[in-house]
């Protein structure tokens, strides 16, 4: 992260969500760009591979959350997949369900970055209990 970037990010929830809906905007050009289900990322060679190893080059959608966050600890990926599901239900599934497509996948990630009620939802997550990092 650049430090003009820092500068920018004041310690308030709603500069974090501009940050979140960039960061899920990014993640949904890598799932266009490559897109796996049932792992969380993998190599060319189709092994499974850590979503943020340069190795990489096909993510899930949580995957790609966490390789397309360059904030971390500012915003948290497992938040990223809290508004995602508020959205979706469960990540996992959704990603891994029969018939899914990664362009069907990449369009609901961006509308879950641009939708209306995102940050009503962003908000409300303060008040569910997160996993620890």
């Amino acid at each position: 992260m650049t430090k003009q970037r820092k500068a920018l990010m004041k310690p308030n929830g709603r500069s974090e969500y501009v940050e979140a809906r960039r960061i899920i905007r990014n993640a949904a050009a890598l799932v266009r760009r490559g897109w796996i289900q049932g792992d969380i990322a993998a190599d060319a060679d189709w092994c499974t591979c850590d979503p943020e190893d340069q190795a990489a080059v096909r993510w899930c959608a949580v995957g790609a959350m966490y390789a397309a966050n360059d904030t971390r600890p500012y915003v948290s990926t497992a938040r990223l997949e809290l508004l995602l599901e508020a959205h979706i239900g469960d990540a996992g599934k959704w990603n891994d369900a029969e018939g899914r497509t990664a362009d069907e996948v990449a369009a609901v990630m961006a509308a879950v970055a641009d939708a209306s009620n995102g940050w009503d939802i962003w908000r409300g997550l303060d008040r569910k209990r997160l996993p620890c990092p």
